[in-house]
């Protein structure tokens, strides 16, 4: 039933209950909500295993290589840029590739290639080499332009991942970023509670040049942490009941840039107050098991989806 209609016709059935009887009509309604989540939970708890299917695998090292190649080739576009900048030689027909999404879209063509690889289908992916184009997602209560979705057979909106980066300004936005995550996680459970929600949160190691005029961070890879910490709590939802903002599954991609080629951190040691501080970026926020977490929960929300069989 469409939310607008349960929502009347709820006010209606209340308004012809007897008063003296309403609040006890509430309490037996509170009981049969705090059942029904009981219930979801144990089947949270017990649900079926699908550690031994392909899909459901840790990152392979091809894939791994996909991902940092799709990075390589942006940002040598991004370095070319910013020596013709530097060398104030930049034409009104150059484009600066963070800003207008060139770097981040290679992303997403990545990490849609790894998905169909995994199962998914091309045809129903987006974007993929089949649909070149964002899908809009379109709820009664939000519209919005995603990363990537993936339908079902009917239309039906299944999945959806979000790209996000960041390469200059790190630490000030930490707040701002989490809340941004935190509320697009909730308008899109709001539009469909069973939708299964992902993350990608692009992080460098070091602000990239061109883009800080000099600026430096008073805690270098401090702001990692405060992400990581942030968000930990966004992420692993496993329920329907679960927190609307929170998602089925987030990673940070930290990235270190200044090599020959990018490479993924998981852990890093910086210095604080002349003290050493460690960060580890753990396993449910890694990049190592993001697409197997996340087709495992896309397979308990749709049991039936017969790509994500064998």
């Amino acid at each position: 039933m469409h939310r607008r209609t349960l929502r009347d016709t709820l006010k209606e059935l209340i308004d012809q209950l007897p008063e003296d009887r309403i609040d006890t009509y509430i309490e037996l309604a509170q009981m049969d909500i705090d059942d029904a989540r009981s219930a979801d939970l144990e089947l949270t708890t017990s649900r079926p295993s699908f550690a031994d299917k392909q899909w459901a695998q840790s990152m392979t090292d091809g894939e791994r290589q996909s991902l940092i190649n799709a990075l390589s080739e942006s940002y040598a576009e991004y370095m070319r840029y910013a020596d013709r900048l530097r060398e104030d030689a930049v034409s009104e027909d150059d484009r600066n590739p963070v800003r207008d999404r060139t770097f981040i879209n290679r992303l997403h063509h990545a990490l849609s290639d790894i998905l169909v690889d995994r199962g998914l289908r091309a045809d129903r992916l987006y974007p993929s080499s089949d649909n070149q184009h964002e899908h809009r997602v379109s709820f009664p209560n939000y519209r919005k332009d995603v990363d990537l979705a993936y339908l079902a057979e009917d239309g039906r909106l299944l999945m959806t991942l979000s790209v996000r980066s960041q390469f200059s300004s790190i630490g000030k936005n930490v707040k701002n970023n989490i809340e941004q995550f935190a509320g697009e996680a909730a308008g899109l459970h709001g539009g469909d509670p069973s939708l299964v929600v992902g993350l990608v949160l692009l992080l460098p190691t070091e602000p990239f040049p061109a883009l800080t005029t000099g600026e430096t961070l008073d805690e270098p890879l401090s702001y990692v942490r405060k992400h990581a910490a942030n968000l930990a709590h966004y992420t692993g939802r496993q329920s329907v009941h679960n927190d609307r903002r929170r998602f089925e599954r987030a990673c940070i991609l930290l990235t270190d840039f200044t090599g020959s080629a990018p490479q993924f951190i998981r852990s890093f040691t910086y210095q604080l107050n002349q003290r050493n501080e460690t960060v580890q970026i753990t396993d449910g926020l890694s990049i190592d098991t993001f697409f197997g977490d996340l087709l495992t929960e896309l397979k308990h929300r749709n049991p039936l989806l017969s790509e994500l069989e064998g």
